[in-house]
């Protein structure tokens, strides 16, 4: 804790020179009632789909034939309103000049269920990026160790799910899944 109170005398001034710059340098703000979407929520959609796509492989284990698809159908079932609202807000801030009227959650709901749709055929290519980085490293024992230890494999499968949200045409959120995927590697 501070020592010195009179020094904290000094914080309105602050605050309002720092708000001032909001006018001057209005380029880096991101004010009103639009906002953009959450990186937390982006970075936990990640970790949904990996938590489907690599099943066993991430926060979820013990999985087997018998509970996997209740598993999955929760996952999905989050993964789906987590995606409309991520989506909606990222259409939202891509489209502002657009009419207010525009409903971007439907629009978000119907991209969000599209790609949902998608990731049986992301798995399949995902499988191939699996035996490619296992007959690529010598080194490598098991696709386990392969999916389980790889950076890149991770890196891969972020560039696959933000691939189909770009031919989706869902702004930011791509951009910000493969920033978080190369900030990990």
């Amino acid at each position: 804790m501070a020592t010195d109170i009179r020094l904290k005398e000094s914080l309105p001034d602050i605050t309002e020179a720092l708000v001032a710059t909001y006018t001057e340098c209005s380029r880096i703000n991101h004010l009103g009632h639009k906002p953009l979407p959450s990186r937390e929520a982006i970075v936990d959609i990640l970790a949904d789909l990996l938590d489907i796509l690599y099943p066993g492989y991430g926060r979820r284990q013990n999985l087997h034939t018998g509970n996997v698809e209740f598993h999955v159908g929760d996952v999905i079932d989050g993964l789906h309103d987590k995606l409309t609202q991520q989506i909606a807000r990222a259409m939202r801030h891509e489209n502002c000049q657009e009419s207010d009227e525009a409903d971007f959650e439907a629009l978000a709901q119907q991209k969000a269920i599209e790609l949902l749709k998608r990731l049986p055929d992301v798995r399949a290519r995902l499988e191939l990026d699996a035996q490619a980085a296992f007959e690529g490293d010598p080194a490598a024992k098991s696709f386990p160790e392969i999916i389980f230890c790889y950076p890149g494999v991770e890196a891969v499968t972020i560039y696959r799910i933000a691939h189909e949200l770009l031919l989706l045409e869902v702004p930011l959120i791509r951009r910000k899944m493969t920033e978080h995927s190369h900030s990990k590697t």
